[in-house]
């Protein structure tokens, strides 16, 4: 759906009115569309962005909240996806010449863990690290890694940073929701109607139709329930045991008649 579909013919159908002038404004449409793609994301952490953040030796934290570090605006907070720490030793372009330090190797570690487990760990001697926290301070988020790194000469060290973004607000009536650059996130399409729902309950606000508000709220709670299901990784098959106690037991066994 486009941005002109989301706050014109179709939601003219949701709202029974043509109106964009007088209650329903144009202006009011817009608004409650977009502001419909912010609250759905900020519920299901669909939009997600990578940031690569350079590497300094030495440097133990790095400030999410600070423009250099994150380059966008649109940073909201870390993905569920774990972060990577990408190590080239600048030889040249073969995947050989890369390393990956992540998963297992590099696991999430709460600041309370890290004071509990490793006394004095924040005056740690440079090293690989062995995981990676946050600390909030203030305005500031910082993601930090344990040990410092201890960059060789010569490499180039960066981690790379999944966080959930806040998708731009669309503006142009052929827009499609979660877009980045012309890049149209085709795989969110089928929630589209989400925003349309939501953009409807506030406009309902408007003319006091709370059984409305209701309804639209539901249907849009409904598509939240529908991505995160949709998200569950597929379950595999029923394990079955080799052997059936159950029904052995409850099978009379035959009788033996050389046994005595």
């Amino acid at each position: 759906m486009t941005f002109a579909d989301l706050y014109s013919t179709d939601m003219d159908t949701e709202l029974s009115s043509e109106d964009a002038t007088e209650l329903f404004t144009t202006a009011r449409r817009k608004r409650y569309v977009n502001e419909g793609q912010r609250v759905f994301n900020e519920q299901t952490s669909c939009f997600v962005k990578r940031q690569a953040i350079a590497i300094t030796d030495g440097t133990q934290e790095y400030d999410l909240e600070t423009v250099g570090v994150i380059t966008a605006t649109d940073y909201l907070w870390p993905a569920k996806v774990s972060a990577s720490l990408k190590q080239y030793d600048g030889s040249g372009s073969d995947p050989t010449d890369y390393r990956y330090t992540e998963g297992p190797e590099l696991p999430y570690k709460a600041e309370e863990e890290l004071n509990q487990t490793r006394p004095n760990w924040r005056s740690a001697s440079p090293g690989v690290p062995e995981c990676w926290y946050l600390r909030v301070d203030g305005g500031s988020t910082y993601v930090g890694l344990y040990p410092p790194p201890d960059v060789p000469s010569g490499e180039t060290w960066t981690l790379l940073w999944p966080y959930v973004a806040q998708p731009a607000d669309m503006s142009a009536d052929g827009d499609e929701p979660f877009t980045v650059s012309s890049n149209v996130r085709t795989t969110l399409r089928p929630y589209h109607r989400a925003l349309l729902h939501y953009a409807a309950a506030q406009l309902e606000k408007l003319r006091k139709d709370y059984q409305a508000v209701e309804r639209h709220m539901q249907a849009f709670g409904a598509y939240v329930i529908k991505f995160t299901a949709d998200q569950a990784p597929p379950r595999g098959s029923a394990i079955r045991m080799a052997v059936d106690y159950r029904r052995a037991l409850r099978t009379p066994r035959p009788v033996d008649p050389y046994r005595y």
